[in-house]
């Protein structure tokens, strides 16, 4: 399995349209066979990132105190930055949300998010955590 760090690719421009940055990522998703995605930072701050063919990942750091979850961050400039939400990500091939994927959603506290794939429904698929 080729899962690799998030490695940052480029700001999202608060002007740009999210058809623009949607159709890039899945651009760059087939350019280089690897999941690629947007990811809104605590300081809301949004984030094209790239991982590897099977899954991007998000550095799990600590939780400050035991009342509260883990943070995912990710590194951008030698500088560590809190990942608040996953907006979507591309997988380069239709396989449906991983269990990886599902497990982000629950460590952000996040209901739902995006999963477009490449030769999958073009309008995306949303995706949310399971319910235990």
């Amino acid at each position: 399995m080729d899962y690799r760090p998030a490695e940052f690719v480029r700001d999202i421009d608060p002007d740009e349209s999210w058809e623009d940055v949607i159709a890039d990522a899945k651009s760059l998703t087939y350019e280089e066979m690897c999941e690629h995605g947007v990811l809104e930072l605590a300081d809301e701050r949004k984030v094209l990132v790239r991982g590897g063919r099977d899954g991007i990942q998000l550095e799990l750091q600590a939780a400050p105190d035991p009342d509260t979850m883990p943070r995912l961050v990710i590194w951008i400039n030698d500088h560590r930055h809190r990942v608040r939400r996953l907006i979507f990500h591309v997988h380069p091939r239709p396989t449906g949300p991983s269990d990886g994927d599902l497990e982000v959603l629950k460590l952000l506290g996040q209901n739902e998010s995006m999963l477009y794939e490449i030769h999958g429904p073009v309008e995306g698929t949303m995706i949310r955590p399971k319910q235990r």
